[in-house]
């Protein structure tokens, strides 16, 4: 699987995000960034303030804090609450453009609010805006005025990505046109495109736990990802394999809850939820089983990555994400979605079948392939 080192067209390009902390969308734009630095564009990266960064950066990318450009003076758009932030956004990409001879200036920008920001502080401006949608609008809606702003506002961007066949059908209609929009997964990042497939299920254990067969469940601990749906999964499967362990990757308002869920069904020497982690590989090499519970989802990283290591998956089919990315029954099961008994039933057929295990586990390793970050990258620089 290896892959000839691919150059990138652009000289300069500004990516925009509300902030870098844990996230898809952060994870996302950071692997972008990443991507084009190593090959030697010149990237800026816009976000409100620099005190929070829970991901590497390459140290060629210039970071830049809106915090950075408190006396510029409120714009006038047709988002007045916003016309402050709308204005040090606009200064902070003023000045890329006086650093740079690319023009148009490409500008991407992550997130809903940041997309109509970004928008309106590049109007008039020698600049290509391109805007990213993370998640499915039925599943997520917004405030109706930022619902009817998003309407309003899209059509101006020089395109609108969306990541799934289901989100580019939804804005389709009446909203925008067939010529506005592109669809553009979500790529693997690089680090876990390894060569050969590891027979990662033969050796059991991770740092966190060593020597232990285990499952793990990562994302926010919010209510849309359902994490108690995994807990009480886990409760069920150590009748059948008391051997295992599972793992909780994530920090959210819900931590004391889902703790006290723990404890209610005895699972507290099994349970571990060591927090959020940036760097999820060799746990994901060394598990059973991930397993994806959630209420609604954009384009999954941390499915791509725990498939990007070999890991077989379990997902409900939720309305956007699992289903472009797992093959059912090849590479992971898709699961009705809520429906706990199909997810307890499949947990136990992975489980309880090596053969089945392992051959999952090396389809699983296909993602690379399909959502290799050089397929992915190069369709963004066709926007400019």
């Amino acid at each position: 699987m290896k892959k000839n080192f691919i150059d990138s067209a652009l000289n300069t390009v500004v990516l925009v995000l509300p902030v870098l902390c844990f996230g898809g969308a952060e994870r996302c734009m950071v692997n972008m960034a990443n991507w084009w630095a190593a090959r030697g564009v010149k990237v800026y990266l816009i976000t409100f303030h620099k005190d929070v960064q829970d991901y590497e950066l390459d140290s060629r990318i210039i970071w830049l804090g809106l915090d950075d450009y408190e006396e510029a003076v409120p714009a006038e758009t047709v988002w007045t609450e916003e016309n402050y932030n709308i204005a040090c956004l606009r200064k902070a990409i003023e000045f890329c453009l006086a650093s740079s001879v690319a023009r148009p200036l490409p500008v991407i920008s992550f997130l809903t609010r940041m997309n109509l920001r970004t928008i309106l502080a590049t109007k008039d401006l020698p600049c290509r805006t391109v805007v990213s949608e993370r998640s499915y609008p039925p599943s997520n809606p917004f405030p109706e005025r930022e619902e009817k702003l998003r309407c309003q506002v899209y059509p101006q961007a020089h395109k609108v990505v969306l990541q799934t066949e289901t989100g580019r059908d939804f804005w389709g209609r009446n909203i925008l046109t067939e010529e506005k929009m592109s669809v553009i997964p979500n790529p693997v990042s690089e680090s876990y495109c390894s060569e050969t497939f590891v027979e990662n299920n033969f050796v059991h254990g991770s740092n966190l736990l060593p020597d232990s067969r285990f499952l793990v469940t990562a994302g926010r601990l919010e209510c849309e990802k359902r994490i108690d749906h995994f807990i009480r999964l886990f409760s069920v499967l150590v009748l059948d394999f008391p051997e295992i362990n599972a793992l909780v990757l994530g920090e959210g308002s819900l931590r004391e809850e889902l703790e006290a869920l723990v404890c209610a069904e005895g699972l507290e020497d099994r349970v571990h939820m060591p927090g959020a982690l940036e760097d999820l590989k060799g746990i994901f090499e060394q598990a059973e089983l991930f397993v994806l519970t959630s209420k609604f989802e954009g384009f999954p990283n941390v499915l791509l990555e725990s498939m990007a290591s070999g890991c077989p998956v379990l997902s409900y089919d939720c309305l956007t994400g699992p289903r472009e990315i797992i093959r059912d029954g090849v590479d992971g099961i898709l699961i009705p979605p809520g429906d706990e008994h199909a997810l307890q039933q499949s947990a136990k057929k992975i489980l309880g079948n090596d053969a089945l295990r392992f051959s999952m586990a090396r389809e699983a390793k296909s993602v690379c392939e399909r959502f290799h970050p050089d397929k992915i990258m190069l369709n963004w620089e066709k926007f400019f």
